[in-house]
């Protein structure tokens, strides 16, 4: 088995025997009694947090390694930016097309009184209220109920609510009386973040995000078969499947 990790890989694997070839672009750590049969490589560091940890080179479970598909000459599809948003304007005074789209395609509007701020993570940023401020975007709902992944960094206390169409959110809409809901960012009472279609609410980050610190979030869903992620700061916290397409 063939696994490559575009940032650190952190094992909390213990008493199990995989053999795998792994590659990380950032650091790989290993916990007490992980052992590994096979080849890890790492851009970053290899760090063994216990001293059982072991990694065991095996010639056979490198040279067997399957990975025709990732070494074929066959591409996958390019992914595409549709939409990035820095919030890096000097201010917003509601006006048409203020919030500007830097790959020059959906500019939005701000609602409400949403300003920018600076203090931002990388820059200027937006401050919401949390009330009823928010940044109207043209169409975002054709795109985002279709196959799509959407990264954004976020720092709040806020707490939401354990149901998604009432609680605060990045982006989504809810259809009243119906099922075809689609969420994506939003808070539950605890803090978790996530996304959801439908009435399912199971779909969010197993740690908490309204802590008062800034964290990156990246989440993902395929509308054909449903399948989502949620990262947490480089992390994988929740995969699984959520409503295909035709049933949002």
């Amino acid at each position: 088995m063939l696994i490559v990790a575009y940032g650190d890989v952190q094992s909390e694997v213990q008493d199990i025997d995989i053999n795998f070839f792994l590659y990380s672009a950032g650091n790989v750590s290993l916990v007490n009694n992980s052992r590994f049969n096979g080849a890890i490589a790492a851009a970053k560091n290899i760090e063994l947090l216990k001293s059982n940890a072991l990694v065991s080179y095996a010639a056979d479970s490198v040279s067997n390694l399957e990975g025709g598909s990732f070494c074929s000459n066959e591409s996958l599809p390019p992914a595409i930016l549709i939409s990035s948003y820095y919030f890096d304007e000097t201010n917003w005074d509601g006006s048409s097309g203020e919030v500007t789209d830097s790959t020059g395609g959906i500019n939005g509007t701000a609602v409400n009184g949403v300003n920018t701020t600076s203090a931002g993570k990388l820059c200027r940023g937006g401050y919401f209220d949390g009330v009823n401020d928010y940044v109207a975007i043209p169409n975002l709902s054709d795109i985002l109920n279709d196959t799509a992944s959407m990264a954004f960094w976020i720092k709040t206390t806020q707490s939401g609510n354990d149901t998604s169409w009432q609680a605060p959110g990045i982006a989504g809409f809810e259809s009243v009386g119906g099922t075809d809901d689609m969420f994506w960012g939003w808070l539950d009472a605890s803090g978790h973040i996530g996304i959801g279609t439908g009435n399912i609410y199971t779909a969010k980050s197993t740690s908490q995000v309204n802590d008062g610190s800034w964290h990156h979030v990246a989440l993902t869903r395929n509308a054909d078969d449903g399948a989502y992620t949620v990262y947490i700061d480089g992390r994988l916290e929740r995969s699984g499947n959520l409503a295909r397409r035709g049933y949002r």
